[in-house]
């Protein structure tokens, strides 16, 4: 038995009045005393003095095979079985070290994190409630958990052989509408009616069956747009609140002159020729609103040329206000003009300064052009 004598004891809901000593046998906590409490002879005692002992955390949505890094989930297609377990082991560790002691992952590749869970059943590690690879849509939201031939199987095909598994949960991921950024979850065991219901969904297209390209920006969250080149985010110049005031590139110190909201309009389709191998792309339509003056990014008069600066103005809804998201691959993104799809947000002349220009120029996937969102 281990006997651990701390400062305090959380016990989710309260400090535990006069607790100061945790009793472990065998793994498993089988008393909380006060500190002045019997220590039984030949039990093991770890004193921490300034301690806070509390229960473990739970982290309700994980992704195991992610490391983190640019890209998580666009590289798990280009992983090894021994990749996918590194990064499942040194996750763990981390999230382990942080007071995780259940996970709940929601998309691993090829069962992965199911596959390492059967084979380490004795590890010490945080306990690990697993969905397997989701059930989403090729070229969807987490596209790249899906095993090879996912794209050409019925749907309640890869149902049944997501459930022969036994995962804890099944995880179904809607992405065509940029709305919603919910899933679905449901228990492996109300099979057969949850197959039905998974054909019925995805006959009424409600699962999103037609491919596209999630966007990075989600409807109603604030960012704040960071551009490839430079390093700098999109600002306000001066945090100005008035109509007409520059757009511009500036440092980034998380201030409210340089978050916008971006609020959903609709999505549509076009070609870049250096994107999705020249074949039409999504393009996901919003009004980007700035956090601090309210105003909405404006293409001043219709300006639709190459140099256009930009401004902020009073919303409306207008077509000079209404700004594409496109995927270019790798957390990054292009914004281009509703009145002019062809021109892109642009870092003008490559210039890395503070209080550079923001401009419209055409659209050539140039890291001038790339933007990530960063939300906030």
């Amino acid at each position: 038995m281990l006997a651990i004598r701390v400062k305090q004891v959380f016990d989710g809901c309260k400090v535990a009045a006069g607790a100061g000593v945790v009793f472990v046998d065998d793994g498993r906590i089988v008393g909380v005393e006060s500190t002045t409490a019997d220590i039984p002879p030949g039990c093991r005692v770890l004193d921490r003095p300034t301690a806070i002992v509390l229960p473990g955390l739970v982290d309700a949505h994980v992704h195991l095979l992610a490391d983190s890094g640019p890209g998580a989930l666009d590289r798990l297609a280009d992983h090894s079985d021994d990749d996918c377990d590194r990064v499942i082991e040194q996750t763990l560790r981390v999230t382990l070290s942080s007071g995780v002691t259940t996970v709940r992952d929601l998309g691993d590749r090829n069962y992965a994190v199911l596959e390492w869970r059967t084979q380490h059943a004795r590890a010490m590690a945080p306990t690990i409630v697993a969905s397997g690879p989701p059930i989403t849509t090729p070229r969807g939201h987490c596209a790249t958990c899906l095993q090879d031939t996912v794209d050409t199987r019925p749907a309640h095909r890869s149902f049944e052989m997501t459930t022969d598994r036994t995962p804890p949960l099944v995880r179904l991921r809607r992405c065509d509408n940029p709305h919603s950024r919910k899933g679905i979850i449901m228990n492996h065991k109300s099979r057969i009616s949850t197959i039905l219901a998974v054909v019925g969904l995805l006959i009424t297209g409600a699962l999103g069956v037609t491919p596209g390209v999630a966007s990075a920006a989600t409807p109603g969250y604030t960012y704040e747009v960071i551009n490839l080149n430079s390093q700098n985010c999109i600002d306000v110049a001066y945090g100005s609140i008035n109509d007409g005031a520059r757009i511009q590139q500036w440092t980034c110190y998380h201030g409210r002159p340089e978050r916008w909201r971006y609020d959903y309009i609709e999505s549509t389709y076009y070609t870049y020729s250096y994107l999705n191998n020249g074949n039409s792309i999504r393009v996901d339509w919003f009004n980007v609103v700035n956090d601090y003056s309210g105003r909405c990014l404006d293409l001043p008069y219709n300006n639709a040329y190459p140099g256009a600066q930009l401004q902020q103005y009073g919303c409306w809804n207008g077509p000079m206000q209404q700004w594409g998201v496109v995927q270019l691959g790798n957390n990054r993104q292009q914004i281009v003009a509703r009145v002019a799809p062809y021109l892109c947000l642009d870092d003008q002349d490559w210039n890395r300064s503070p209080g550079a220009n923001i401009q419209l120029y055409w659209c050539n996937g140039q890291p001038v052009q790339a933007w990530t969102h960063q939300p906030v």
